[in-house]
């Protein structure tokens, strides 16, 4: 809600004019994207399968209109922690000619806000054919097409856990992604410390001062909490050498 005040000067007196009012502001979502199962095994050609597709972003005050592409089957939100997820089912068969002209079936999520924005994720569904090379599931990892890189979201943490499938059909190593939730939160507040409200010297006092709590302990291991610190600190020297500081106290 906003309230503007107009000062006119008339006769010698000071006449204020009020107007109330609101603003709208309006959120552009970033979408994560999954699909369940992630890598549809075809054992015949005649086989179908009912995959489940996710939408995902992070709760807010904004009103979301969500559609689907017309082959997808809309079947409403849940909540989980701070998240929202959107789900929609899509029938897949095992032919590689199917009504959809493509061997990887594509499901789009569309979300529009209250001004008319929109946001659009892609979902490509990679079917393992029927003669398709693919790894075998393993412990944590579901059947892998050949080629493609299977993806699990960390437990409790920010960020991926990945592992490659091989062109001949063998497992490679994992690959970790995984960054410690505070600190995945101070490299966001990073980014959009320019923007928004407040200063930039006083946000970047604020994220200096969040980075040094969360990294002042030894439960940070592994190579993707330490590219995170390091992402943190390049992000703010880019934005505070092109930036005019007012308050340099405060940076320091």
């Amino acid at each position: 809600e906003y309230v503007c005040v107009f000062v006119q000067e008339k006769n010698g007196t000071t006449i204020n004019h009020r107007a109330n009012g609101t603003m709208d502001i309006c959120l552009i979502p970033i979408i994560e994207t999954s699909a369940e199962p992630t890598f549809p095994l075809c054992k015949t050609d005649s086989s179908v399968f009912l995959v489940t597709v996710k939408c995902k972003i992070k709760k807010s005050s904004e009103s979301y209109t969500v559609t689907w592409n017309n082959d997808a089957t809309p079947k409403g939100s849940t909540e989980e922690d701070d998240t929202q997820i959107y789900s929609a089912e899509k029938v897949i068969d095992c032919k590689r000619t199917s009504s959809s002209g493509s061997t990887s079936p594509d499901v789009s999520c569309t979300f529009t806000n209250q001004c008319n924005q929109t946001q659009t994720q892609h979902v490509m569904v990679s079917v393992i054919y029927v003669g398709d090379k693919y790894c075998v599931r393993e412990g944590d990892w579901g059947d892998t097409k050949a080629s493609f890189t299977a993806q699990i979201k960390c437990h409790k943490q920010a960020g991926t856990r990945k592992r490659k499938c091989s062109h001949t059909g063998t497992w490679e190593k994992e690959v970790s992604e995984c960054v410690e939730k505070k600190l995945y939160d101070v490299l966001e507040s990073a980014k959009i410390s320019d923007i928004g409200l407040g200063e930039l010297s006083l946000n970047a006092a604020i994220v200096f001062e969040r980075f040094k709590s969360v990294t002042k302990t030894s439960t940070l291991p592994g190579y993707a909490n330490l590219d995170t610190s390091v992402t943190v600190l390049t992000t703010m020297n880019e934005k505070l050498s092109n930036s005019s500081l007012m308050n340099q106290t405060a940076i320091d």
